[in-house]
């Protein structure tokens, strides 16, 4: 089983360079998260899967807990505090910095990481 959390939109202070400090940008997240068991499925049980709300917020605590220069890193600390949920055995990430240049949708990166 596979629980998704599509299109969280943040507004956050994210980059390297000196010109990206000065003001916020909107990042768009998307985490899909493989479940080790259907369990829920039969159970119905909150505790059979995933609380999304909970990894909701934890990306939103994660994402405004430092300043992140580059996605690459706060993509890992995302898919780390996925898996460290006991029913989660692998998660990716798609994180895209929306509107960075004047002609660009977005610039993103995408992790995938297995519970090891």
């Amino acid at each position: 089983m596979i629980v998704k959390i599509k299109d969280l939109k943040i507004q956050c202070n994210i980059g390297l360079y000196e010109w990206e400090k000065t003001h916020d940008r909107q990042l768009l997240i998307n985490l899909e998260m493989q479940l080790i068991s259907h369990k829920v499925i039969q159970t119905q049980d909150i505790n059979d899967t995933i609380d999304y709300e909970l990894i909701y917020n934890n990306i939103k605590k994660i994402v405004h807990s430092k300043h992140y220069e580059l996605l690459e890193n706060l993509a890992n600390d995302i898919l780390d505090m996925a898996l460290q949920h006991e029913l989660i055995s692998s998660a990716t990430i798609e994180i895209d910095k929306v509107k960075i240049f004047e002609d660009v949708k977005s610039c993103s990166v995408i992790l995938q990481k297995n519970k090891n």
